[in-house]
């Protein structure tokens, strides 16, 4: 067994960043909207687990289902990993998401951006004595 290369861990750790803080930044976005932490965490686990699986079992065909399946996290999410991965066996038997890894990327921070800018103006407009 060999050590990755400097420039692999490298980009691994920024792989793991960026999809770290993307759940962070959705956890802090639903704790805002939501004014709680347990109805966040809840919405999170419910929306990782239930919704994005529910949306990508949307039969819709063409062009409509493969923008669908290009915007959900777990998929941008599962394409970097299997990008970083040498052996691409990390799919459980799952079909692997075939999406570019810098599409991937800007999907991710697209999403990191909306929560963040969603976060800091329901905050901003929020009244404090309430």
């Amino acid at each position: 067994m060999t050590l990755p290369s400097a420039a692999d861990a490298a980009t691994a750790f920024g792989v793991a960043v960026l999809i770290l803080a993307l759940w962070c930044g959705l956890g802090a976005c639903f704790a805002t909207l939501f004014r709680s932490t347990g109805w966040a965490i809840g919405f999170g686990l419910l929306y990782a687990f239930a919704l994005e699986f529910l949306l990508g079992q949307v039969p819709l065909r063409g062009r409509a289902g493969e923008l669908l399946a290009d915007a959900l996290i777990n998929n941008n999410t599962t394409a970097l990993a299997l990008w970083l991965s040498p052996e691409r066996q990390a799919t459980l038997g799952a079909a692997a998401p075939e999406i570019d890894p810098l599409q991937a990327t800007v999907v991710l921070l697209a999403y990191l951006l909306v929560a963040l800018l969603v976060t800091v103006v329901v905050y901003a407009r929020r009244d404090i004595a309430s």
